[in-house]
């Protein structure tokens, strides 16, 4: 496979595809948008992509943040379980940078635009925060007024190491449990390298980190 980051996208760039995100967060029967979408900004504010529905007061926000690269169903195990810990659920992926920042290699093997499309078509999500930082701070949990966060067991400890104060980080068991790059060596494992080009690796030979799955 090829190890190279030509298909990364800057964080910023998510606002130029508003008309190909809006269509993966329509509701089939009415036609209208009922997952936000917006794009975190650096200056933690928010710069809307797609508006639909927004949470009410009495509402109970979950927060879950990843990568979700080459999303499988131990992604979405995960996320019907941060969802059954409240009413309204927020999903923040993570910006190509920073996951290749974390796992290296040609990670995330999707993009950012690829990896929207697919968390903003599910009904189990309420709102989608595109470009979130990767470790989570007090300022962005008291931004979004989270009253929950979900992590899975093995979550690095520092991405939300200045939330523990709140006491609302949880862990989640998901009943199926994968990661990318366990499908990734499935497929790599099928295949043997034999080329001179310096862009190619046999995965099997790369160091993976599942921090983010």
């Amino acid at each position: 496979m090829l190890v190279t980051k030509k298909h990364h996208m800057e964080t910023d760039s998510i606002l130029d595809f508003k008309s190909a995100i809006l269509p993966f967060a329509l509701d089939p029967l009415s036609n209208e948008p009922v997952i936000s979408v917006s794009l975190f900004k650096q200056n933690y504010t928010f710069a809307p992509v797609v508006i639909g529905r927004k949470p009410k007061v009495t509402d109970k926000v979950v927060y879950v943040s990843g990568a979700f690269d080459l999303f499988h169903a131990g992604h979405l195990s995960f996320l019907e379980a941060a969802k059954d810990l409240g009413d309204y659920l927020i999903v923040g992926i993570v910006g190509d940078d920073d996951v290749n920042e974390e796992k290296g290699t040609i990670f995330p093997v999707m993009n950012l635009l690829e990896r929207t499309l697919n968390i903003s078509s599910l009904k189990i999500v309420d709102e989608v925060f595109v470009g979130v930082p990767a470790v989570t701070n007090s300022k962005f949990v008291n931004l979004i007024r989270a009253s929950k966060i979900a992590v899975y067991s093995e979550t690095h400890p520092r991405r939300f190491a200045d939330c523990t104060y709140h006491r609302i980080i949880e862990e989640v068991t998901p009943d199926y449990d994968a990661t990318c790059e366990e499908i990734l060596e499935r497929i790599t494992s099928r295949k043997i390298a034999s080329s001179d080009d310096d862009e190619i690796a046999m995965f099997n030979a790369v160091p993976l980190n599942n921090n983010q799955h």
